[in-house]
């Protein structure tokens, strides 16, 4: 960095943290702007996850000296700014970076992820009544990313499919329903086909930035059923199911109501709302933006 940053116009992090806490002191001593790019861990903390870079002390500090030095955020959702969590009760509802660090005062522009829907499309015929989640698994993992929940689904909706990637093999789970594949990694280039056999993606996380699978997964057709979580609500819109509140009842209900609807119209609206809202061109922003500044 020493080296580099004699020929340096801009610093630019993605994710606040100890990774951000070395550019953030060479663009002060350079005198050159500084841009963080937030994209959720770094916004928040859950004591009872024990998840979110302010929920530990250490990280949390550098956290801290970085957002407070820097020249401007790039957040990819407004929720991480300032929001209020209600899907969990947790000792602290409210999230976002101003929460945890009212002394960061520079600027801050939106900018959501954008997709290709030329690299994503249904590429093969849909498996009837089929789940699908990604997550990299590990134990805090099958809490915060709703695995618990899609495993309990799978015990109440024998005749159905749930397909869980990013398995590891030497997390075990005690009394697996049958009807569960567990897959372990795949190729990125490879994840078209898989979202493409599914008919539902589910995101059922305690907490999210801006999610990529799930805008995917429905750009290939799948039926989004998500949490009331970040970005999740305004993605999903009016093409699938939110789920309220962290409860099994409630996604129960919610899964009967999914598995009746017109499937066939909702898969085709997925997948329009993400070409709508969410193109790759709007990585431009981020361009433009680094050029502004």
């Amino acid at each position: 960095m020493l080296i580099q940053s004699w020929s340096t116009d801009i610093y630019v992090s993605f994710f606040a943290g100890y990774s951000s806490f070395l550019p953030g002191i060479f663009a002060k001593f350079f005198k050159k702007p500084h841009l963080i790019i937030l994209g959720g861990t770094d916004c928040c903390s859950f004591p009872s996850l024990n998840y979110g870079n302010f929920n530990k002390k250490l990280l949390g500090w550098f956290t801290g000296l970085s957002l407070k030095s820097a020249t401007h955020f790039a957040p990819v959702d407004l929720s991480l700014v300032e929001s209020e969590n209600v899907y969990v009760k947790e000792a602290s509802s409210k999230q976002g970076y101003k929460i945890f660090c009212p002394q960061a005062k520079a600027p801050f522009t939106v900018i959501n992820i954008g997709y290709d829907y030329e690299k994503f499309y249904c590429s093969k015929p849909k498996i009837k009544n089929s789940f699908l989640t990604i997550a990299q698994m590990n134990w805090p993992n099958y809490s915060r990313k709703g695995i618990d929940l899609f495993f309990e689904m799978a015990k109440r909706f024998p005749l159905c499919t749930f397909t869980l990637v990013g398995h590891k093999s030497e997390m075990k789970f005690e009394n697996t329903p049958s009807n569960i594949s567990l897959v372990e990694f795949i190729p990125y280039e490879k994840l078209c086909d898989v979202y493409s056999e599914h008919e539902f993606y589910m995101q059922l996380s305690i907490m999210e930035g801006f999610p990529s699978a799930p805008c995917e997964a429905m750009l290939c057709e799948c039926i989004p059923i998500v949490s009331n979580v970040a970005a999740l609500p305004e993605i999903a819109g009016d093409t699938g199911f939110i789920l309220d509140k962290k409860n099994e009842a409630l996604l129960e209900q919610l899964i009967h109501k999914a598995l009746k609807s017109e499937k066939e119209m909702l898969r085709k609206k997925a997948r329009q709302r993400i070409i709508d809202k969410y193109p790759k061109d709007l990585r431009e922003k981020l361009v433009q933006l680094i050029d502004s500044l």
